[in-house]
């Protein structure tokens, strides 16, 4: 396992988590991976930065990490303190880079309205946190866990110790489910991942040649893409929800019933289950003439059986 080092200057501090703002951090990673991989696998944007210095020198984004590498990460308005600690040609480098940055002006624009569509309710630092997570659990986390970590992270601070009430818990689900809707949709649109997303399991698949064909409405992403959801309900509200939510979740909760609905039986291995999904999803697609009742107990007999 090797170990870097890192530290964020200035407003690069609000992408991070609190525990890693304005302090060197340590990095643990067992993998090669190029600097600019690293820096946004902690929800820093890359076109945010201007100058890396590592061990004192200059680098661009392709630069590899190695062990023991002690790393400093500065925005564009900081370059001008340090240009004394460069050489000349770092220095040009720098500067180059500058006037490209204020060409892509509105390139950065668009990156942020990616990462936050409709609002700046959550920070794109939440986002990666999230996708950290679930890529820490490739076997998927369960929402409790997923909330309990992002709460260790310094996250979801109205929270208290449990039990907490349910109108706050409703709170932490909603805010969560939304942000878990709008990586799934962008993880699909740069096909990273099919996000799978249940209270039971949330869990990034691999992603597959026609996986895009099997999208469909779906009306708990409007539902959690919609904040008046969030805004408008009470605490009476949020106590139905729970109610009606747990009858839901009963629908299928069994292995043989769940295999049932996918015509299938016991014994049966996974690789089988997906097969079958996939060539029933197809099949009871709207778009193709199928009916979307249908296909969503399709899906959710799959989440059941595998995640």
């Amino acid at each position: 396992m090797a170990t870097a080092c890192f530290r964020f200057y200035e407003e690069l501090n609000d992408f991070l988590p609190p525990g890693r703002r304005k302090v060197e951090f340590r990095h643990d990673f067992d993998r090669r991976a190029s600097i600019k991989d690293m820096i946004e696998s902690f929800g820093v944007p890359h076109p945010e930065i201007d100058l890396i210095l590592v061990n004192g020198e200059s680098v661009d984004f392709s630069h590899i990490v190695a062990d023991g590498d002690r790393i400093s990460v500065y925005p564009v308005f900081e370059r001008r303190e340090l240009y004394r600690k460069l050489n000349p040609s770092a220095a040009a480098r720098v500067a180059t880079r500058a006037r490209r940055r204020r060409l892509s002006a509105r390139h950065r624009l668009d990156y942020h309205r990616r990462m936050n569509e409709t609002d700046s309710r959550l920070p794109g630092v939440f986002f990666a946190a999230i996708e950290q997570e679930l890529q820490a659990h490739p076997d998927g986390i369960a929402e409790y866990a997923l909330i309990r970590a992002l709460k260790d992270r310094g996250f979801l601070e109205f929270l208290p110790p449990p039990p907490a009430e349910p109108h706050e818990l409703f709170r932490a689900h909603f805010l969560l489910f939304h942000a878990l809707y709008r990586l799934r949709d962008r993880l699909a649109a740069n096909r990273r991942g099919l996000l799978r997303i249940s209270a039971l399991c949330i869990r990034i698949m691999p992603w597959a040649a026609g996986d895009d064909a099997l999208a469909v409405p779906d009306p708990l992403r409007a539902y959690y893409l919609d904040w008046n959801n969030l805004d408008g309900t009470s605490e009476t509200d949020v106590a139905e929800l729970l109610a009606s939510f747990w009858k839901k979740l009963g629908g299928i909760d069994n292995r043989e019933q769940a295999l049932a609905e996918l015509g299938l039986a016991d014994p049966v291995d996974d690789a089988t289950i997906k097969r079958t999904w996939r060539k029933l999803a197809m099949e009871h697609h709207p778009d193709r003439g199928g009916d979307k009742e249908r296909l969503q107990a399709i899906n959710a007999a799959v989440d059941c059986l595998i995640g």
